[in-house]
């Protein structure tokens, strides 16, 4: 039997905020501050990242520009036009509105937008709605001095552009009666194959990698949102994957746009996409064939834990080729996606320590919304507190701490953990591979103490018969 990987350190021992936020600030391994909002004045600077309200690009003059977008960084239209203003390094400002999923829109974006609509793009002072309609806004408008995003007008580039634009309404369309829809099964799935082959061959048509050729175009930012979101959705439901199939090309072009520090810093991690896609578009139908891959991504079959298990065993050793941990394949695409490449899974969990340290006592807070009302008392109060010092611990020391067993053996505390690890957002609290830490050291740590790793919100869906 593999040994436990607790710690023999005394969990009286467990370090204050303080002391964890001093040796963040002192560690040696370079971590992504930028992802998790901490930087100030350098996030306007900063490579795409959901914390900086103003980007500047260098530009010392006030932005023309204000774009309203969701405050999760999730808004598939929103995003669209928030990558676009990154490739065209356009300055502006951001101010973020709540989701109608999530609550009531603010009333104060209510009185400049009545329809509640996201995104909305001010420019001069004059307000426009529709994402289609603000990306063309943007190219007429800023065309000199800043980077071409579609081609020439009378080329027949622009010819293609313009067909693509209905290809991709296609594949949304296709995509949507396969994943929700009831009816006609084998045809919404013959459909949505047939929509990816066009794809695929439109990504050859100019030798790529992106949809306009070798350089990243309007189209591309288009596609991605809901390419994205594809990409994420159909493992999870069919139980089939996208990027693992005939589509050399749709896989290529993927590889090419996550290298895009613009696309990377508005990645949303699998897990996230399929928690949140049913609230706005419907319950997916799920496909007996889909239920491992649900099972991975959802974390029900330990393969979270697997991730930082994986980390623990790497780092008690100089050599990196050691045995590979059950579980391999939890080591998902994800964790490549919405960081900088060059990075270790170290830094990463220094990164997710980093928002727990800067946000520890609203994290409290916060757990408090998981647990009944008549539990929320004080002991559980010190309890999470207790937790959540452990949790950064073990991350920034990649492996695990003793965490005092009456503080782990509080059910109404480890409700409250749960209930924040099933809720980190991606990009908003942090990226893909630095959620993946965070949520596998949380499961760890309740494995190690006897907790199960049960989900939590399962994701919305219906079973379709056989």
């Amino acid at each position: 039997m593999q040994s436990s990987p607790l710690s023999s350190s005394p969990p009286s021992n467990l370090p204050s905020w303080q002391t964890l936020q001093t040796q963040l600030t002192g560690a040696k391994k370079p971590w992504n501050r930028h992802a998790v909002g901490i930087g100030g004045d350098d996030l306007a600077e900063a490579p795409t990242n959901p914390h900086s309200c103003l980007r500047s690009f260098g530009s010392k003059e006030e932005p023309r520009v204000t774009l309203y977008r969701d405050n999760s960084a999730w808004c598939p239209y929103c995003q669209k036009v928030w990558l676009l203003l990154e490739e065209k390094r356009i300055p502006y400002r951001v101010k973020k509105v709540r989701m109608r999923a999530y609550g009531k829109k603010e009333a104060w974006y209510l009185k400049i937008v009545p329809s509640g609509m996201l995104p909305a793009l001010e420019l001069d002072g004059k307000l426009y709605t529709e994402s289609n309609t603000i990306q063309q806004v943007l190219e007429n408008e800023f065309a000199k001095s800043y980077k071409q995003m579609l081609p020439d007008v009378g080329t027949q580039k622009l010819e293609v552009a313009k067909t693509l634009f209905r290809l991709e309404r296609n594949l949304f369309g296709v995509w949507l009666r396969y994943l929700v829809g009831s009816r006609y099964y084998d045809v919404a799935k013959e459909n949505f194959e047939d929509a990816l082959d066009n794809v695929d061959e439109a990504l050859k048509r100019y030798d790529g990698p992106y949809f306009l050729g070798e350089k990243v175009s309007m189209i591309d930012c288009v596609f991605v949102p809901f390419l994205e979101r594809m990409a994420a959705s159909i493992p999870y439901a069919k139980g089939w994957d996208i990027r693992k199939s005939k589509w050399k090309a749709l896989e290529a072009w993927f590889v090419a746009m996550e290298s895009r520090s613009t696309y990377a810093g508005t990645i949303t991690d699998t897990y996230n996409h399929c928690h949140a896609l049913p609230p706005q578009i419907g319950e997916f139908i799920l496909e007996p064939a889909g239920k491992s891959k649900r099972a991975a991504i959802d974390g029900t079959d330990g393969s979270w834990k697997i991730c930082f298990e994986r980390i623990i065993e790497e780092t008690k050793t100089k050599d990196k080729k050691s045995e590979t941990l059950k579980g391999e394949v939890a080591r998902s695409s994800d964790e490549k996606r919405g960081s900088p490449m060059s990075m270790k899974d170290e830094s990463f969990c220094l990164e997710a320590a980093a928002k727990i340290v800067s946000n520890h006592k609203a994290l409290v807070t916060f757990c408090q919304r998981g647990i009944v009302q008549k539990y929320q008392t004080q002991s559980c109060y010190e309890h999470l507190d207790l937790i959540l010092r452990g949790i950064v611990a073990s991350l920034m020391n990649t492996k695990l701490v003793g965490i005092n067993r009456e503080a782990m053996n509080d059910k109404a505390a480890i409700a409250g953990i749960r209930f924040m690890r099933d809720r980190i957002g991606v990009p908003r609290d942090m990226s893909c591979r630095a959620a993946i830490m965070l949520r596998g050291a949380i499961d760890l740590i309740l494995h190690e103490h006897g907790h199960d790793n049960s989900l939590k919100s399962p994701g919305s869906g219906r079973t379709r018969a056989p």
